[in-house]
């Protein structure tokens, strides 16, 4: 039985306890050890609420409440199939080009999910030329009473542990959190050598700056950008690790996109610029500017840098497939906004052009529109924290950033707008460590009532933002505590970032985190209470945080005399 099959059955459940038996029956067919923590029991004894965390195979699911243990053990089970009901749609569209092609056989339905990551992940190694080394283990399961198998799989600097009541389902297991921390890597790697190129960020006005990394323009061939599905890491739209479909290996006659080697740091102006005719077919476009260069692309369309020849200055131009609500949405939330830490709007135009999300179409007959912004050379700060990773923290420096990202959200709050989107690739760096908070596709207003459920990027959002359709601005204020970890405790890995974030998200941070940040740590458990209403303000968090400046220099002061 599926997740989703699961969810449906749950819907119209009279019992309050159906989920979590659902739950139980999901993790029972395909061996998986499901746990219930404890998390709390709080208030008075007349009204007593408990708190409990659902966790599978060690993956920590968000917490829920209730008002007996029951109760809340299947809102836990609730929340966590809701999740899993949507990972599960990622793997399907993942798996489909397998199906089509391999007999149907009696393999459970997460198996067959597991097999396309192994293949992905050995077809990776080899274009890579990376060694791929497995080592498994057996041990006879004391509860179960049944016998079980564990597999580690290393692959460069990645490594992962699966288990399984076999050896090819622990090693399928292995191979999806394989799979999952190159998402973290923010690598878009496609298995053909004539496709690669790291994913600078969903907005794309940054330029990256990746330096000794040859890189090469790709058609974005992964899962929907903006689909409303689950897992970029896309809707859910985290970062998102994309995959052609493998027969492109065995067919040589499948028409590839030609090799377009870039400089290695990315120099944009040389390797990459060509005549406006090479990238639109707009008349606007080709006549109000030149020195046209292509940046970024991927499911969202595709952002240039562009001079105006009037005034001779740069920007950034994003043309977008204008059919869907979320463009007018960024155009209106955009024109709205003035802020020194948010990304400048200038203006827009509609017109005919080649499909944006379609790399070999030569038909000019799509429906665009053209968002003129600023142009912010420096990357992503998430380039930036990547830069920054096995280097000496600057606990200074990643408050002051993290103090104007929190003042371009008061700004937005301000202005009854909700960007629910917020992450470092969201977030643009502009000269010497200036911040500019960016892409508002998913921006909404506070006025509306009926919000979607499960819009953002699954890695940065709230417990609330998962199912409810109630929530308000406190959905950004949990982002910037999880990016104010990020900026303070930057792992020297993806994959250590990985191992650790399910615990960061219910405010269990590493022992030296704790140790090195006492007061910062204070201010996350707050920023990522479970429930929204104890989260700050963003007005709030800028005064604590000008407190904490003022403390410094008080106490700098008074050992210099």
């Amino acid at each position: 039985m599926s997740v989703s099959g699961c969810a449906g059955r749950m819907a119209n459940a009279p019992e309050p306890r159906i989920h979590s038996a659902h739950l139980h029956e999901y993790c029972q067919k395909r061996g998986l050890k499901l746990v219930y923590r404890d998390v709390s029991k709080t208030g008075p004894d007349h009204n007593l609420q408990f708190t409990i965390q659902v966790i599978i195979e060690g993956r920590e699911f968000p917490e829920a409440s209730g008002s007996s243990k029951k109760k809340a053990k299947d809102a836990a089970a609730k929340l966590a199939v809701k999740i899993l009901e949507r990972e599960n749609q990622i793997e399907r569209s993942l798996t489909s080009p397998v199906s089509k092609s391999q007999p149907s056989n009696s393999t459970s339905e997460s198996s067959s999910a597991y097999h396309n990551y192994m293949g992905l992940v050995n077809q990776w190694a080899q274009v890579e030329g990376l060694h791929l080394n497995i080592d498994f283990s057996h041990k006879y399961d004391e509860v179960s009473k049944l016998p079980s198998s564990s597999c580690t799989l290393t692959i460069g600097k990645y490594q992962a542990i699966g288990h399984g009541k076999n050896k090819q389902e622990a090693k399928q297991r292995a191979a999806k959190v394989v799979y999952e921390q190159m998402k973290l890597d923010k690598a878009s790697v496609v298995p053909s050598r004539l496709s690669r190129l790291p994913q600078f960020g969903q907005l794309g006005v940054g330029v990256s700056v990746e330096s000794g990394r040859s890189t090469s323009e790709f058609s974005d061939s992964g899962p929907p950008h903006r689909n409303g599905l689950s897992g970029d890491t896309s809707e859910t739209r985290t970062e998102e690790l994309t995959f052609t479909d493998s027969s492109l290996l065995k067919n040589p006659n499948v028409q590839r996109k030609p090799k377009r080697p870039l400089a290695a740091n990315f120099v944009l102006g040389k390797s990459e610029n060509k005549s406006g005719n090479r990238f639109s077919a707009d008349k606007h476009f080709n006549s109000t500017y030149d020195d046209i260069s292509l940046i970024n692309s991927g499911g969202f369309g595709k952002v240039f840098k562009v001079r105006c020849i009037l005034d001779g200055h740069h920007y950034a131009v994003k043309r977008v497939k204008f059919d869907e609500e979320s463009v007018v949405r960024e155009v209106k939330a955009l024109a709205k906004l003035s802020h020194v830490h948010i990304v400048r709007y200038y203006s827009c135009w509609e017109g005919l052009d080649f499909d944006p999300e379609n790399s070999n179409s030569n038909s000019s007959s799509t429906r665009c529109l053209y968002i003129v912004m600023e142009l912010c050379e420096k990357g992503t700060l998430s380039n930036w924290i990547d830069q920054r990773r096995n280097k000496e923290s600057d606990k200074a420096l990643s408050l002051n950033i993290f103090q104007q990202i929190t003042s371009g959200v008061e700004y937005i709050h301000s202005q009854k707008l909700i960007h629910r989107d917020l992450k470092p690739a969201n977030i643009f760096v502009v000269g010497e460590n200036n911040i500019k908070i960016g892409d508002f596709g998913l921006a909404t207003s506070l006025k509306t009532t009926e919000k979607t459920i499960g819009k953002g990027t699954e890695r940065y959002m709230s417990p609330e933002q998962y199912l409810s359709s109630a929530y308000g601005t406190e959905v950004d204020i949990f982002a910037l505590g999880l990016i104010l970890f990020e900026l303070l405790h930057i792992c020297s890995t993806a994959s250590e970032v990985y191992k650790i974030w399910g615990k960061v998200r219910v405010c269990e941070f590493p022992a030296e985190f704790v140790q090195r940040y006492p007061k910062e740590k204070k201010l996350l458990q707050k920023l990522l209470s479970q429930k929204p209403e104890d989260r700050p303000k963003a007005s709030d968090i800028l005064t604590f945080l000008k407190q904490l400046t003022e403390e410094k220099v008080i106490t700098y002061a008074h050992y210099t005399h």
